[in-house]
């Protein structure tokens, strides 16, 4: 069994996901997001995907992300949920301003994004690494050489993997998921590109 045929489908409410040979494209509906406010405003949590449980062990998760960009903050991205309700997103999305870049999401309670590198490319390779309650975000424009985005720790003893698609201010979007990867084992150096 491949680790695509693992996948469970999750909020179909707001969207579909369409399997390919090579990965999925996954179309969310309008005004679909995951984000808690840091001013504390109302919360959202409907967007589409596939999700996949974790192992205990140190692993890594990627995979080539294309979204198609039409409004403001439309994203593919991976998102990791864990059992106290804590969760980190990687997204590869469309800033106001029409730039394409990396962005972070951490939210322990409340929210705290941070804007990454921008990228002028068609699709971005994300990846999630998770060692206990540690994890890490990088992302490449290949596949090969990767970039440290952020660290941190969620608590909870269980986690899960998210592939998702959102549209916070448009009417939807798509994103097609490629190349997906899991490696397990350590990475003894965040920084130096692998």
């Amino acid at each position: 069994m491949s680790l695509l045929d693992l996948l469970e489908i999750v909020g179909s409410e707001h969207g579909g996901v369409v399997r390919h040979a090579d990965g999925f494209t996954i179309t969310a509906g309008a005004l679909t997001d995951i984000y808690v406010p840091p001013d504390g405003s109302t919360p959202i949590d409907k967007v589409p995907g596939l999700r996949l449980p974790l192992g205990q062990g140190p692993l890594r998760i990627s995979a080539r992300v294309a979204p198609r960009f039409i409004a403001d903050f439309d994203a593919g991205a991976l998102l990791v949920r864990t059992s106290s309700g804590e969760w980190g997103k990687l997204a590869f999305e469309h800033a106001p301003d029409t730039r394409t870049m990396a962005v972070s999401v951490v939210t322990k309670g409340r929210s705290d994004d941070a804007n990454g590198a921008t990228f002028v490319m068609p699709a971005l390779y994300l990846r999630v690494y998770r060692d206990g309650t540690f994890y890490a975000f990088h992302v490449s424009p290949d596949g090969k050489t990767w970039d440290f985005l952020r660290a941190f720790s969620l608590s909870g003893e269980t986690a899960t993997i998210e592939f998702i698609t959102q549209a916070p201010r448009g009417d939807g979007t798509e994103a097609r998921f490629s190349e997906v990867s899991q490696i397990e084992g350590r990475l003894p150096d965040l920084r130096n590109g692998n």
